[in-house]
């Protein structure tokens, strides 16, 4: 991180308004050559593209919002550190489903 790319990440945008307005900074980025793009669309991991810092060579991920989905843009460490707290967070909710219908079926 440093004053030409971002301070902080984004956990989550609020609303797609709040991400339109967040692109619109990161393409200007884009524009002035502060950030590269590495890749696009990542269809294993919750985010969509890579981006790279030419300054600081910080590399941040992009996870676009969709539907309930509130999308995110972090650091690659903090990026994989959410992503597993997510994973982790549905299972355990999937298996809570899980007993729930098990004990109503009895």
């Amino acid at each position: 991180m440093c004053e030409k790319c971002f301070q902080t990440g984004i956990v989550k945008f609020e609303s797609y308004t709040a991400f339109d307005e967040f692109e619109k900074i990161l393409d200007e980025k884009i524009r002035l050559g502060i950030f590269k793009i590495e890749t696009e669309r990542l269809e294993e991991n919750h985010y969509n593209s890579i981006y790279h810092c030419v300054h600081c060579s910080e590399k941040w991920l992009l996870s676009d919002p969709d539907n309930s989905w509130r999308g995110y843009f972090l650091p690659e460490n903090e990026a994989h550190i959410y992503e597993r707290k997510v994973d982790t967070d549905g299972k355990i909710r999937w298996f809570g489903c899980t007993n729930r219908t098990g004990l109503i079926s009895v």
